[in-house]
């Protein structure tokens, strides 16, 4: 059993729970600060003025849009090793942990967008109403960038580029989570909600890795 739990596995589990425990606090306190509907913890949320400004949703979209081109890259360098190496399980393990972690990310973006409305986008978008929460652009951006250090850290092995590529991670992240707001597409639970579930997928990814790695050290002795 201890085999299968780390340190960082736990932590994306608490991470997962305050990812839940936001969505119960959603009911309380609901009322209406925008057109769109009410919201959970109105009197927080209304704390900003959310006015569409399309310069911060531009930005926004450019993180996420890079974001989806780094999991590109591993994806066809995954595919470069499965075609050169007639196995999946030949495949470096750090892909496919990602690449399986991105994939249900897509499954719960389709859940909260699709399926469960907690809330509405403070503003219409083309005259509808949007489901918000959480933020797509932000636990997207959260676990791509985050993931992109873990890359960077097991590959390289050198402190400075690992201190860099976190802290472009870091500002990344940052960036995306404030521009959601000020773009006026999410309310500040909605992107609370978004750091919240993407640093319980990336967490859990990371622990599972290390366990991997963990594993085939004992094997190697």
């Amino acid at each position: 059993m201890k085999k299968l739990i780390n340190l960082k596995v736990i932590l994306g589990f608490v991470f997962l729970f305050l990812f839940i425990i936001l969505i119960l606090l959603l009911n309380v306190d609901k009322d209406y600060i925008t057109p769109t509907g009410k919201v959970g913890l109105s009197s927080f949320n209304d704390m900003v003025d959310y006015k569409y400004n399309k310069g911060w949703q531009i930005l926004a979209d450019v993180f996420l849009y890079l974001g989806i081109a780094l999991v590109a890259i591993l994806a066809i360098y995954g595919l470069y090793e499965l075609i050169k190496r007639k196995s999946l399980f030949k495949v470096n393990k750090y892909i496919i942990a990602i690449g399986a972690f991105f994939i249900i990310s897509i499954i719960l973006w389709l859940l909260f967008d699709k399926v469960v409305t907690i809330n509405y986008r403070p503003i219409l978008v083309d005259g509808e109403k949007e489901s918000s929460f959480p933020s797509t652009h932000t636990f997207v951006c959260v676990f791509i960038y985050m993931s992109a250090y873990t890359v960077v850290k097991k590959f390289l092995n050198n402190k400075i580029y690992n201190d860099i590529v976190l802290s472009i991670a870091i500002v990344i992240v940052i960036f995306t989570a404030v521009s959601r707001i000020l773009s006026g597409m999410h309310y500040l639970t909605d992107v609370m909600g978004g750091v919240f579930l993407g640093l319980s997928l990336y967490f859990i990814c990371d622990g599972i890795i290390t366990i991997i790695d963990k594993k085939e050290v004992k094997e190697e002795i």
